[in-house]
């Protein structure tokens, strides 16, 4: 190893300056540069394992808000199935009242007819007081 220091340092001595300072360049470049690259690449994929960590969050309020929008509207579902059928059942009533009320006021005619006529019996008709 200390045979291939002294030739490389000897090359270096007989290479010229501009060599010199290339290679110092590069040696600049590795120990500093490199571990600042190595940084923002470390740093762009924890960004984006945060990313992906929020998407997954995100799809899962996503899902569960549609879970629980798919059950309301079933609820919602069953209590307008509920007054759809309390309309139906109160027309029905109502039918029924109607029929029934138009009964009473077919028997309280007949009965104003009778009262008519009886009236008429009882009493006198050119009766004056």
């Amino acid at each position: 190893m200390d045979e291939l220091m002294l030739a490389l340092a000897d090359s270096l001595a007989h290479a010229g300056p501009e060599w010199v300072l290339a290679l110092g360049a590069l040696a600049l470049f590795g120990f500093k540069v490199v571990p600042i690259i190595e940084q923002d690449r470390r740093s762009a994929r924890e960004l984006e394992a945060r990313r992906e960590e929020r998407k997954a969050e995100e799809s899962k309020r996503r899902e569960e808000h549609d879970r629980e929008m798919v059950e309301l509207n079933g609820r919602w579902l069953v209590v307008s199935e509920q007054g759809a059928g309390a309309m139906r059942a109160m027309s029905a009533q109502m039918e029924v009242l109607n029929a029934t009320l138009q009964d009473s006021k077919d028997h309280s005619r007949d009965m104003g007819r009778q009262i008519g006529e009886i009236h008429e019996a009882v009493v006198p008709h050119g009766r004056k007081e």
